[in-house]
């Protein structure tokens, strides 16, 4: 079996910027420390040939509210963190490993992305987390009613479900890992919604240039079913809970 050699170096080297064993299939509960690879220091873009490596803490914004407090619990030890290879060239790719520690045990949280622009499936600022191909199975699992034009019949009555590639439930612990494999560049890139719909055009994501500085949010769904909603973070009978932000890093 053929083995793309810059796929077999990206994973290797996302296990570098992570600081995790290279064995990124392997789930792991426990916390590592490890030192920090000189090409991926903590809060900046590093870069490596065709590869920009980060490795970055996430801001904790939880609790938003005193409803999410009551909503949820108090976390006060949640933390979240997150590595990503980029690999430049006519075709980006990325691929990022997401912790969350000490957060609400056996929840489910789903990732977004920030976008310089607004999807042309849903009118908002972000979309999942997820390369452009599952879009499709995202879709059936969107509230029709936060779909746009001709999509809105094929969404759902706002049930959604947790089995989103976005999406992860945390163990006992508090504890969760999302590793998603992107076909675009997520770190200065585009979302290519042209994949979708060769009628949609590629929308910027946040780079940290404009008022936006949040590139990545995690968001947790406390309520009742406790469920995701495909291309969109909450519902108005089903809001998200924020508890991490992805402040845009800078470039060394």
């Amino acid at each position: 079996m053929r083995i793309r050699t810059a796929t077999v170096t990206a994973c290797v080297l996302l296990a570098v910027a992570v600081g995790a064993p290279a064995a990124l299939a392997k789930n792991t509960n426990g916390d590592r420390s490890t030192a920090a690879s000189s090409q991926s220091q903590d809060g900046r873009i590093t870069s490596h040939g065709r590869f920009s490596f980060l490795r970055s803490r996430l801001q904790t914004v939880f609790p938003k509210s005193e409803a999410d407090a009551e909503l949820c619990g108090s976390y006060p030890h949640a933390r979240a963190a997150i590595g990503a290879v980029q690999r430049s060239g006519w075709r980006q790719r990325s691929w990022a490993t997401i912790r969350v520690r000490d957060a609400k045990p056996n929840h489910y949280y789903t990732v977004w992305v920030r976008l310089d622009g607004s999807s042309p499936l849903t009118g908002k600022a972000s979309t999942a987390l997820a390369p452009s191909s599952a879009v499709h199975g995202l879709i059936p699992v969107t509230p029709a009613s936060a779909l746009l034009g001709e999509y809105a019949k094929y969404g759902d009555d706002g049930t959604g479900g947790t089995g989103e590639i976005n999406g992860f439930t945390t163990n006992s612990r508090g504890n969760g890992t999302l590793r998603v494999r992107l076909d675009f560049g997520l770190l200065g890139g585009a979302y290519p919604f042209h994949r979708v719909n060769r009628s949609f055009g590629a929308v910027p994501i946040v780079d940290g240039s404009g008022d936006e500085q949040r590139v990545i949010s995690i968001v947790s769904h406390c309520g009742t079913p406790g469920n995701g909603h495909g291309l969109v973070s909450k519902t108005s009978s089903d809001p998200a809970q924020g508890w991490f932000d992805l402040i845009a890093p800078s470039r060394q």
